[in-house]
This record gives structure tokens, sequence and C-alpha cells, in this order.
């Protein structure tokens, strides 16, 4: 076959344009990777040698960095793919069909001999389908806002109960005491330039006393002895205090022999040099608590018989009363005149003669104003009588002593002495024991005189005894309080008082008080003055020997101001000269008002 000149130029140049086709396309896949890598949305699907595969990701997010390059064996020879939808996953891509070369005008003439085109590659393998990555969209995340406040309920408070621990019992004691003075400081008037208002109290007793019994020997001494109703006592006072030092008590006693008596009157000048505590006036000399606290706080319807008996009363005279360790101890001390008793009227002669008086108390334990207490104390009195008249004998002394203390009652022998001394010492030893509802206390006391020995029955020394011991117990759980003033007991502190009142058409009782037993026995000894007994050298017939009572009690309070006392006394006398002893069986009752 004759082949033409310009068919095989036209061959020569349709080859040397598919070679620079090619080549152009060898150099433009390793650019086009490049690009892909430089920017965040072209992702490098495939590539092999010859062939460019290219997927644009029209998406409005950034790709991460983390996004893989995949390597593919074949592709198609060229896509375009489709703008992204909304969604997460991409479209399908488009394939697009390369234009034709275009044709020279050597292969438009006529005559033109084509060369035979080669046989046509085998497709390509379909490429793998590669799961796209999902990339999570970024979210608009608002700015955090602040909260609104919200109304928090305040947490519970729980209230631990209070245990019966002694720490925190003594601890609730010490703040209720400072609670107490805080008190009384705020009500208290003020008082630096004048006097204050005068606060009237006193007290007023109705007693009942019956002889339930008497043996043959207490009738032939004694007599048929009488009972006795009526007005025991009647006191009025007034105390008050000024000028910022000083305070003051005056009392009357109205008695059943239309008397009045001088009780206590006198005035306290506190904060003194040396003496702490000044009082001049008439008042008691200190013989032991049960008598120094007579009158309010006297256990039953008498003080004991011993301190009723030995007391020295109240008398003229000036004292100082000195307080140490947060006032649990206290130490008195006095002069006095040793004749004015009640009255100073009766003191009318040359010597009325003196004495000297200390007693010294202290509360090693004491706890919650007396609940719990261990009180010890001992007193000594010195005295030299004064004269009786102006002929210049010495004043007698003489005390009787009557069964249960019962001072109003008619008795025909009672337990008595008497003598006419130069001096006489007087000593007494105290105690008390306390722990809450109960109690337990006791003293002793001893008189020595020193006869006068040119008076009848004063040739020798002659020396009286007597003591009691007393247990007392609060069946509703009351106690007690304990005076720091004077180192004695106090008024009773209740845990509720009696108390009524009306519902409806109904009276009733919302609360009945505080009920305390007492159990008491009591000695006199006055066996010193057998040998005179039965006679009267100065005016007292002696009736020498030994008594005992034994007393049972009980106390309904109402509240600390009220009472009802029902007592019942055996009281047995070993006098001299009686074959037998006196005894006698005693039924008592009283109420008892204190303001």
């Amino acid at each position: 076959m004759k082949v033409s000149f310009r068919s095989w130029l036209a061959t020569i140049l349709l080859g040397a344009l598919c070679v620079g086709v090619t080549a152009e396309a060898s150099e433009l896949t390793p650019k086009a990777k490049k690009k892909s890598h430089n920017k965040t949305n072209d992702v490098v699907l495939a590539q092999a040698p010859g062939q460019v595969r290219l997927v644009a990701l029209r998406q409005t997010e950034a790709v991460p960095e983390s996004v893989p390059v995949v390597q593919a064996e074949s592709a198609p020879p060229a896509f375009e793919a489709a703008p992204a939808q909304d969604s997460m996953t991409p479209p399908p891509a488009t394939f697009v069909t390369p234009p034709a070369p275009p044709v020279s005008e050597l292969e438009a003439a006529p005559g033109f001999l084509r060369p035979s085109p080669e046989p046509p590659a085998p497709p390509a393998p379909p490429a793998p389908v590669i799961s796209p990555v999902p990339v999570p969209p970024v979210r608009q995340v608002a700015p955090p806002q602040a909260a609104p406040p919200q109304q928090i309920a305040p947490p519970p408070v729980y209230v631990a109960p209070v245990m019966a621990d002694p720490t925190n019992d003594a601890l609730l004691a010490s703040l209720q005491e400072e609670i107490n003075k805080i008190k009384k400081e705020i009500k208290k008037p003020d008082t630096k330039n004048k006097w204050g208002t005068a606060r009237v109290g006193g007290r007023l007793f109705f007693d009942s006393v019956n002889i339930a019994d008497q043996n043959e020997e207490s009738k032939a001494a004694d007599g048929d002895i009488n009972n006795d109703l009526g007005l025991r006592e009647l006191f009025l006072s007034a105390a008050g205090e000024g000028f910022d030092c000083f305070s003051y008590k005056v009392e009357l006693a109205f008695s059943t022999r239309d008397e009045v008596n001088l009780s206590d009157c006198y005035v306290d000048t506190k904060n003194v040099p040396l003496f702490n505590t000044l009082r001049v006036g008439h008042f008691k000399v200190e013989n032991g608590f049960a008598y120094v606290g007579a009158g309010t706080t006297t256990t039953l319807m008498e003080p004991t018989g011993p301190a009723s008996s030995f007391h020295t009363g109240r008398r003229l005279g000036i004292s100082s009363q000195q307080y140490f360790w947060d006032k649990r101890a206290r130490w008195m001390f006095g002069f006095f005149e040793s004749r004015a008793i009640n009255n100073s009227r009766y003191n009318i002669n040359d010597y009325q003669g003196w004495m000297f008086n200390t007693r010294l108390t202290m509360a090693p334990i004491m706890e919650r104003e007396g609940e719990r207490i261990f009180h010890i104390g001992a007193s000594w009195l010195y005295a030299e009588p004064g004269h009786r008249d102006k002929t210049g004998a010495r004043q007698a002394q003489s005390f009787s002593y009557l069964p249960g203390a019962f001072t109003h009652l008619d008795v025909g022998s009672p337990l008595q002495m008497s003598m006419d001394t130069c001096r006489y010492n007087k000593v007494g030893a105290e105690f008390i024991i306390q722990r809450g509802a109960f109690g337990f206390d006791g003293e002793m006391y001893a008189i020595a005189f020193n006869g006068d020995k040119g008076l009848p029955g004063g040739e020798q020394d002659r020396t009286a005894y007597g003591g009691y011991l007393e247990m007392r117990y609060f069946l509703t759980g009351d106690y007690r309080t304990y005076d720091t003033g004077t180192g004695t007991l106090g008024a009773v502190k209740m845990n509720r008082n009696f108390h009524t009142l009306k519902v409806g058409d109904y009276n009733l009782i919302d609360g009945f008080g505080a009920f305390e037993i007492v159990g008491q026995w009591n000695f006199v000894d006055l066996t010193d003055w057998r040998d005179l007994n039965g006679t009267s050298p100065y005016g007292t017939t002696i009736n020498a020997g030994l008594q005992n009572d034994f007393t049972l009690g009980l106390n309904w309070f109402w509240n600390p101001n009220v009472r009802w006392i029902l007592e019942y006394v055996h009281s047995t006398r070993d006098i001299a000269g009686h074959a037998d002893t006196l005894d006698c069986d005693i039924v008592a009752a009283s109420f008892r008002l204190h303001f």
C-alpha cells in the first residue's frame, strides 16, 4: 500500500501530541496532591500513575487535620463532586467523560489513512467504597449565664439532748449563776446617793400541838400537859440598801403575851478595810447553822432541841464577816454585850458583861446553789456575864429543854438547870451533806461553866452537852439551797409549785408542790447537875438528867414561801429522883407563810 508523505507527517504530529498530553498530566499530579494538603477542605482519595482523583468537600466547616489520606489502586479518569448537603454524608460523585481530541486538517483530508487504534485497556476495577469520616458540626455554645439566686433554706439545727453528765451539769450550773447575777444587777435600783425602796417582809405561823400520850411517871411529875392551838409567831420586817455601801434590816416580833419585842435591828457596811462587811446593831450570836437559819428555813416546826436550848439569842454588838474561796468559806467574829437580850432596857447596871463570838464555815463541795454540798463548821463563844443587880452578884445562867423543843408547852418538870458563874465557854461543831433530794446534817454543842466558889453550887465546874442528827429526803426530787451569806441551808428549790386551775365547770389541781420526809434524833445531857436536883438556888428548880427526842416529820411545800408541817415526837426524860423515865408522845401540825 502506498502511503503519501502527508499521511506520515500527520501520524508523527498526532503521536507527538499524545506524548505531550501524557507528560502534562504527569506533571500536574504532584502539584494537585501538594495543593490538596495545603487546604483544609480538599482530600486526596486516590492517586495512580497518569491519573488523578480529587474530591472537593464543599463544607462550611473546616476538616480536622486528623482526616487521613487514603490510597486507591485505580480510579476513574476524573470526576466532580456535587455540592455538599446539610447532611453529614456527602452526595455521590458524578463522573465526566473527557472530550475527544480535536481532528487536524491532515486527518480530515480525503485518503488519509488512520492508524489502527490500540486495543482498549481493560476496565479498571471499581474503586473501593470508602466511608467518609463524619465531621461533627461545630455547635454554637451560648455563653454561660449566671443562675438566678435561689432561696436556700437553712439546714435543720439539731440540738443534742443534755445528758446526765457531771461536767455538763457543773457548766450549766455556773452559767445559770452568772445569768442570775446579771439579772440582779439589771433589776438593782440606783442607790448610790439615797436609800432604796424598803422591802417589806415577815412570817406568820399557826401551830397546833396535841399530847397524844403520857406515861404515869410523866403525869405524876408534869401533870396533865395541855394541848395548844393558836398563833405561834408574827414577825414584820423592812429591809433595804442605799448610798452604795449600806444595807439595813428592822424586824419586830409580836408574841402571844401581848408584847412587842425587838428582833433584828442592824446596819451592814460592806467593803470596810480589815472588816470586809461590818455589822452594828441587835442580831444573833452565831452558835451553829440551825439557830442562825431558824425562822423561814427551819426544817420542822421548831429548831432542834440543842439549838433551841444552847443558843445565846440576840445581843447588842458589832461583828465582821469575811468571805474567801469564792464565798465557799466564811469567817465571822464579833463582840457583844452579854445582858441585853431582845431589849436593851434590861441592861441598866454598872457592869454589863461582854462576849466574844466567832464561827468559821467552809463548803469544799458546792454545786448548783447547794444541790450537792459538803459543809463543815465550828463556833466558839467566850462570855463573862454581867452583874445581876447593883449588889454586884453575877448573872445566873439557866436554860430549859421542853419535849420536842415546843417552848409554848406548859410542862411541870422540864429538863432545866441554873448556875451562877463567873465565865463560861461554848463550843460547837456542824456538818451538812446534801446530794440532790437527800440531806444529812448534824451539830454538837458543849458548854463549860466555871463556878463561882462563893455561891451555892459553884464549888465545881460543870458541863452541859447536846446534839442532834437529821436525815431529809424530798419525794418529789427537790432540794434545799445553800446560803453562802450566812453559811446555812436556804430556801427550797422547787421543781413544781402547788397550783390550781378551772377547766369548764371543774376545779382541778395542776401541781402538787414538794413533799419532804424528815427523821431526827436529838439529846440534851445535864447530868452534871444531879447533886443539885430539886433545889432552886437561883429561883429556877433544877431538873438534871438526860433527855432524848425522836421525831418523824412531813413537809408539804406549796411553794418556797408556803408550807404545811406534820410531825410526831416521842420524848423521854431520865431525871434524877424519878423511878422511871418521863415519856410522852406529841402530834403537831403547822401552817407557815413567809413573805
